[in-house]
């Protein structure tokens, strides 16, 4: 599983998958806004291509944790 998980964090550069000491696995993604420069389209358009992302690295983990 770690060697997946560094694969995937390889395709992302900010974006990080980490392996708990509880074997859950974590996605962390960094959103820093100011109250006043907030712009939820922004957050929006983040949140699908990390959905959209996470589908697609989702098959590969089930594969591991199944085999």
């Amino acid at each position: 599983m770690l060697y997946l998980l560094n694969q995937l964090n390889c395709n992302y550069k900010a974006n990080k998958f980490v392996l708990t000491d509880d074997d859950y696995i974590d996605f962390s993604v960094p959103f820093i806004s100011t109250d006043e420069e907030f712009n939820p389209e922004l957050l929006i358009a983040l949140s699908n291509n990390i959905l959209k992302n996470l589908e697609e690295d989702y098959a590969k983990i089930m594969r591991v944790i199944w085999s």
